[in-house]
């Protein structure tokens, strides 16, 4: 039986009763999605054979900003996720709290980090430092702090820099048209002995329609051009993660989009 306080529980009842739900649903598992008097996606509710997995709650500025996601399961009253949102006097994204419950060899572990948000005089974004607050954070990204930093040229995102205790990495966009139509990634791994940064990686990924569709590998003379394949090594080197935070700081709604498509992909793979 699913443990909620009264409040959560009234939430969900008046979404329920007043709101037109959304369901997505895929063999034994069903997408269930509410939304408020705005529009706005109010509660993500994921069912398996009619028992509720765990649901997803998004809470609200008066302007519509989305200022809170907390993940919940029916076995605890507290979220397994929470993840905190707060914006600048421009409406941009100033700053970034996540709490997460990890499971692994059946221990139960935190992940915890902070990021923050600057921007120059025009609101391009210039710099995100990721400061990571559990040990379990820390032994992930291999590093205490990682600082993120945007350069931009002609008015597009040219080149982004991310530094971390022991690594550092580069991301170079090429345009056509004002389409991305490359992107270039380097990482170098800090040599404890020589205490210099030497690289590791050299890839290119190239694109059509916003998606990749081909990456080279510079250092072992290899060419994918599986698309999924490709996909999977953006993902493994956390490609997009620094331009999909480009894109949360103008509009925390992607995230919710994002959310959402992966959700429905995960059931689309089972």
């Amino acid at each position: 039986m699913e443990k909620t306080s009264n409040l959560t529980m009234r939430k969900r009842i008046t979404f329920l009763i007043s709101i037109p739900l959304i369901c997505i649903c895929c063999s034994s598992i069903k997408i269930i999605k509410s939304y408020g008097e705005k529009g706005n996606v109010s509660e993500i509710r994921v069912v398996e054979r009619d028992n509720l997995k765990y649901s997803v709650i998004f809470d609200y500025t008066k302007n519509g900003k989305v200022k809170k996601i907390t993940q919940f399961v029916p076995t605890s009253e507290k979220p397994v996720v929470t993840r905190s949102f707060k914006y600048n006097r421009h409406g941009k994204l100033r700053l970034q709290y996540y709490q997460g419950l990890k499971t692994e060899n059946d221990k139960t572990l935190k992940d915890i980090w902070v990021e923050s948000f600057f921007y120059n005089r025009t609101n391009n974004l210039i710099r995100i430092e990721t400061a990571l607050k559990s040990s379990y954070s820390i032994a992930k990204h291999k590093t205490p702090l990682k600082t993120t930093r945007f350069y931009y040229r002609y008015g597009n995102l040219e080149k982004i820099k991310i530094n971390g205790v022991t690594f550092r990495k580069e991301i170079v966009l090429t345009y056509e048209k004002n389409n991305l139509s490359r992107i270039e990634y380097k990482l170098l791994l800090l040599n404890r002995k020589s205490r210099r940064f030497e690289l590791k990686k050299n890839l290119r990924f190239f694109y059509k329609k916003l998606k990749p569709v081909r990456s080279e590998d510079l250092i072992n003379k290899a060419t994918t051009t599986s698309a999924e394949a490709v996909m999977a090594i953006v993902r493994d080197e956390e490609v997009h993660i620094p331009l999909k935070k480009l894109k949360y700081s103008s509009d925390a709604r992607s995230l919710i989009y994002d959310i959402e498509k992966n959700l429905e992909n995960q059931m689309a793979d089972r």
